[in-house]
């Protein structure tokens, strides 16, 4: 008799689970406040971070968004960037009707794969696969599945639930999970009045939020980005493009960078150096000097982006960039610092970050 009540007992949680679970995919389960001002809605979205060492991290992603009208088409978001440090293992979307039933099978292979660069770049391994997909009505539901295996961990993904206007979030949970030698650093931004639950361990981070209404654009009003919850990590121990670095604040930072990226490259060839000594032996003051050092690079030089591995953040060396003639931001920042060394005039190789942009 025992036994049978038990197995009732399991019998109705996992009912109950499947039913929540199929309930997930149909618009008709979204609460009505999560409807209003929105044009999708993320029923679920859970993102696990496996750090495994500071060398390797696994990052599994599983979203599931209603989509109420074709101007939330771009609320999907199923897409992955990927480059040669990067093993997709999983990638794959399941469309469902308004009635929770499979309508398409979407694998790896069908997503498109583009640069993901511009005209601008002569060659670079960065690359994304993204869904190209258009519905035949509306609401529709999409699951998008991800994993992916990389050796770059010197950017960890943020819990970044609220992405954009008119999007209602109903759940989305993030979970990072370390070694307990790592130490991670985290900044919360903007988590104030939202209902966000964190769990915080020496191994583990875990964030959660639920039942967001979709913002409405204001006049006036201030950057998106700060007003919406964000929780970004940086690990103090990490390896970018096969270079191992462990940095604890901004001055670490800037050594590293300089000791292991930039100082090397500062190799002109002694013509060069006579020949810019040259240009401005003449001229009265430091200003003087490097204004004409200025005009020397932009009339020699061209613009061209070339970034392959530690390549898109190791400029090429100065002597490269001379005998070339071309370069990108870093390339060409680092041969103008280069010229102007060798005329005596110090200057600072800086890195600066413009939305989603680097620039040197």
């Amino acid at each position: 008799m025992i036994i049978k009540r038990i197995l009732n007992t399991l019998f109705l949680l996992v009912t109950l689970f499947s039913f929540s679970q199929q309930n997930l995919y149909t618009s008709f389960s979204i609460p009505d406040n999560l409807k209003q001002n929105a044009n999708a809605v993320v029923r679920d979205d859970a993102t696990t971070i496996i750090l495994q060492s500071s060398q390797s991290m696994l990052v599994t992603e599983k979203r599931i968004v209603t989509v109420l009208n074709k101007e939330g088409n771009d609320a999907v978001n199923a897409y992955m960037h990927y480059d040669d440090n990067v093993n997709v293992k999983t990638l794959e979307v399941l469309v469902y009707d308004n009635f929770g039933k499979v309508i398409k099978k979407i694998k790896e292979k069908d997503f498109r794969d583009v640069s993901a660069v511009d005209g601008g770049t002569l060659y670079s391994d960065s690359r994304v696969k993204y869904l190209e997909y258009t519905p035949i009505k509306y609401p529709y539901t999409i699951e998008f599945n991800s994993e992916y295996e990389t050796n770059n961990t010197a950017f960890i993904n943020s819990f970044f639930p609220v992405t954009e206007y008119f999007l209602s979030i109903e759940n989305s949970s993030y979970t990072l999970s370390f070694p307990e030698e790592l130490v991670i650093r985290k900044k919360e931004k903007n988590i104030e009045g939202y209902k966000i639950s964190k769990d915080l361990t020496s191994t583990k981070i875990h964030y959660s939020i639920k039942n967001v209404s979709g913002i409405k654009p204001e006049d006036y009003s201030p950057n998106f980005s700060d007003i919406v919850p964000k929780v970004m990590f940086a690990s103090k121990q990490f390896s970018l493009k096969g270079v191992n670095s462990e940095v604890e604040n901004w001055n670490e930072f800037g050594t590293w960078m300089y000791h292991d990226l930039i100082k090397s490259t500062h190799d002109l060839s002694e013509g060069t150096i006579i020949k810019i000594q040259e240009l401005v032996k003449n001229e009265p003051d430091n200003i003087a000097k490097a204004k004409k050092i200025y005009q020397y690079v932009q009339d020699k030089v061209r613009y061209i982006s070339v970034q392959v591995g530690i390549g898109g953040w190791q400029p090429f060396n100065a002597s490269e960039v001379d005998r070339l003639g071309y370069g990108d931001c870093k390339g060409l920042t680092n041969y103008t610092m280069a010229l102007l060394n060798a005329v005596g005039i110090e200057s600072n190789y800086s890195v600066v970050f413009a939305g989603d942009s680097q620039r040197s």
